[in-house]
């Protein structure tokens, strides 16, 4: 299961270059005290930006769909609650990509911000990247069916039970941890486990 963020290879080397940057802002982001954070610049959605994004909304329907989840989850009748942690217009973005999604025949609910935070969801989505963020959320969510997935790189993962990672030629992959997914009560399908990334060594 591997997306391609661009339909040719220019496109694709522009979209890896864009998602790089993106990452890195993101990482530098966290390094900034709040208060120098507290008037962000408004980041305008480009071509690139919502492209990757509409990749993101499909790894996220995708993991869902092959993801074993424990009986009663979700319970009768329920939709498939998905929670962003996510840029605003990020999230909204992904949002709109999932708007027309289904997973095994139930409807896709998206949420954001604090709601997604408090872990009510059956999947999470931490845009930041961060491993310490996403083992605390992990830690906080033990012991509940929820799959955490963040943003890894080539090199360290994100604390989260899925790392998504681009690669070098502008495709996005994705990464399993093992040991989160049991943890959480999952089991990954045949092929996820087949179409998973090596873990990076410690």
């Amino acid at each position: 299961m591997t997306y391609r963020t661009g339909d040719q290879q220019p496109a694709g080397k522009r979209l890896c270059r864009r998602a790089l940057r993106l990452a890195a802002a993101l990482m530098l982001a966290a390094a900034v005290p709040a208060a120098a954070q507290s008037r962000p610049e408004p980041v305008r959605e480009t071509a690139e930006a919502a492209e990757l994004h509409r990749v993101v909304a499909g790894y996220l329907a995708a993991f869902a769909e092959h993801i074993r989840w424990p009986a009663g989850v979700p319970p009768t009748g329920r939709p498939f609650r998905i929670g962003l942690l996510a840029d605003p217009e990020a999230g909204r973005a992904i949002a709109q990509a999932l708007a027309d999604r289904a997973v095994h025949g139930r409807p896709v609910e998206v949420v954001q911000g604090a709601e997604a935070a408090a872990g009510n969801c059956h999947v999470i989505l931490i845009e930041r990247p961060g491993k310490a963020a996403g083992e605390r959320l992990r830690a906080s969510l033990q012991g509940r069916p929820v799959l955490l997935v963040g943003f890894g790189t080539p090199e360290t993962g994100s604390g989260a039970a899925i790392d998504l990672v681009v690669q070098p030629d502008g495709t996005l992959r994705y990464r399993l941890a093992i040991g989160a997914l049991k943890a959480a009560g999952l089991r990954p399908s045949p092929e996820l486990l087949k179409l998973s990334l090596p873990r990076p060594l410690p």
